[in-house]
């Protein structure tokens, strides 16, 4: 069996402190946390640089909300373009049925329908004689 534990009246005095001998003796854990000086630069964060830090928090929303936007417009504009797309290719397609419909062979197909027929003299002009 180990023998009694030791301590130097240094470290007795560090981990009690001035207890008196009828409180109960309660071994303080160690946390092995570093410990932040007390003029450290984190533990001046909160009073010298928090004007620093909320303007950096605002500059980083304004990036963030700017990148949005500018995805938002490209998708827009992406959907406008094939829309573009789309009605040119409608255009195009009604320009050719029209100019097929021009040509003189459906002119004359849609008239004789009609009861209408080619001339095949030439036309004559009227003239008018003044009476005077």
């Amino acid at each position: 069996m180990p023998g009694p534990r030791v301590i130097s009246p240094r470290r007795y005095s560090e981990v009690y402190g001035n207890r008196k001998s009828s409180e109960p003796q309660i071994e303080q854990e160690q946390t092995y946390a570093p410990q932040i000086p007390k003029h450290s630069f984190w533990r001046n964060v909160r009073s010298q640089h928090i004007g620093y830090m909320m303007f950096i928090m605002l500059i980083f929303s304004f990036y963030i909300w700017n990148s949005h936007t500018a995805e938002k417009q490209i998708r827009l504009r992406e959907k406008s373009m094939a829309e573009i797309r789309e009605l040119r290719n409608i255009y195009h397609i009604a320009d050719a049925h029209l100019s097929l419909l021009r040509k003189q062979t459906h002119i004359s197909s849609r008239v004789d329908t009609l009861g209408l027929k080619k001339l095949t003299r030439p036309p004559y002009r009227l003239a008018l004689t003044s009476h005077e």
